[in-house]
């Protein structure tokens, strides 16, 4: 799941139902305990600029910086 800011009141819904918010790295957060699949939830306004310039393109106030950075890279 991809959100642009952090989603206190969802993480606060999460672990009243057991389950535990890990963070992974910056903006990266694993969803661990009572659910059937593997659960990752990506902040994009807290994401590491360089070591995620991918995901940050995702993001629904694309940075003008970050979109040049990541067609510079992949030759788009």
């Amino acid at each position: 799941m991809f959100r642009e800011r952090y989603p206190r009141e969802l993480f606060q819904d999460i672990r009243t139902l057991g389950m535990v918010v890990e963070l992974y790295q910056d903006g990266i957060y694993y969803i661990k305990g009572k659910i059937p699949f593997q659960t990752q939830i990506i902040v994009t306004n807290q994401l590491n600029q360089q070591k995620h310039e991918s995901l940050r393109v995702l993001s629904q106030k694309l940075i003008e910086e970050d979109a040049r950075n990541f067609l510079k890279r992949w030759r788009f």
